[in-house]
């Protein structure tokens, strides 16, 4: 692991496995003093971490953290197409990160973990809250040669992936809100993230994030508060018992990398019927700003005003239909508020 800058990821490491480890252990093996240790210490309860002072004894992390382990998550992987694998302890954004670097080649993948991010995004610009070890945050970059034709759909497609993933560790549950949260029993579990380089005509390389919550602490469910369900949800909630943020990782690069592949030659159509199976916003009031509030575009025209109705799937593209009393509307992008199914 790369440990970034701002985090003590050697103190973290030690005291990962949940076992007391004594002030005077942890400064002879991190070569510092006594103090060092205990200012380090500090900077990881900051940092949202539970450390128990044991009197005596000495400190330690509660619960145990599961590291995020570069052979670990390959071997979880075992994906043909990914090419490279970089794991850091902190970054300003693994999406940034990933399109500041090279493009890879046609077929292949390159992704990025952090265990936090200090300027983690969701849509429309959105801090996306990332404590140390609570989460998964993982980005993915792939080349389009050329672009799919709808490739606005590619959020979906992802969900679809990302719920594949789930589903390979036991979870079912999950459900896909339009066009790019994750839902259990109307919490939000998760979101994904896409970003496009490149022009229209030749080829573009697309960076996917998803984010997924793992075992928030509390500050962190306080930060977080969509406009919509129940507010935050987690695995550990969900489960009820840890959950391998390695195996996890590992299976969305694996179900991620096939989706793309499939995704490069076939755009959406195939995975509209998967996403149908798990659509959220089906069969629920919704309502949204019309065109001239500049808030979502629609292929009607019409005032400034708010277009309400019900949700009734998506198209071939990807984009959200709503059942109004004045027909269908389809809505390409923008903000959907959704209330509770009838």
């Amino acid at each position: 692991m790369t440990a970034g800058t701002g985090i003590p990821m050697a103190v973290i490491a030690m005291l990962a496995d949940g076992e007391v480890h004594s002030g005077e252990a942890l400064a002879a093996r991190l070569g510092v003093t006594r103090a060092a240790v205990w200012k380090q210490v500090r900077e990881l309860v900051s940092l949202g971490l539970e450390v128990e002072a044991v009197a005596g004894q000495g400190y330690r992390l509660v619960p145990p953290l599961e590291l995020l382990e570069d052979e670990s998550i390959r071997q979880a992987a075992r994906c043909k197409a990914l090419r490279t694998l970089s794991v850091f302890g902190q970054l300003d954004s693994t999406n940034t990160w990933l399109l500041s670097q090279p493009m890879p080649p046609p077929g292949r993948l390159d992704a990025c973990l952090a265990e936090t991010q200090t300027a983690g995004r969701g849509r429309r610009g959105r801090s996306w809250a990332a404590p140390l070890g609570g989460g998964l945050y993982l980005s993915m970059a792939w080349q389009f040669d050329p672009r799919p034709p709808d490739f606005s759909a590619l959020s979906l497609a992802t969900g679809v992936a990302v719920r594949a993933a789930l589903a390979d560790l036991g979870l079912t549950s999950v459900q896909l809100k339009w066009p790019n949260d994750l839902v259990v029993d109307d919490g939000k579990l998760g979101g994904i993230l896409v970003e496009l380089k490149g022009e229209a005509d030749g080829p573009s390389q697309v960076v996917i994030g998803v984010g997924i919550n793992v075992a928030l602490p509390a500050q962190a469910r306080e930060a977080i508060a969509p406009n919509w369900g129940r507010g935050p949800i987690d695995l550990h909630e969900i489960i009820g018992q840890p959950v391998s943020r390695n195996q996890l990782a590992g299976r969305l690069i694996a179900r991620s990398a096939e989706m793309l592949a499939r995704f490069q030659v076939s755009g959406f159509a195939p995975f509209r019927e998967d996403f149908a199976q798990a659509d959220y916003l089906r069969g629920r009031p919704l309502s949204a700003p019309s065109p001239g509030s500049g808030g979502t575009g629609t292929d009607h025209g019409g005032a400034a005003d708010m277009i309400r109705g019900t949700g009734d799937g998506v198209d071939s593209d990807g984009a959200l239909r709503v059942a109004t009393a004045q027909g269908v509307v389809r809505i390409v992008s923008g903000e959907v508020s959704v209330g509770l199914r009838r």
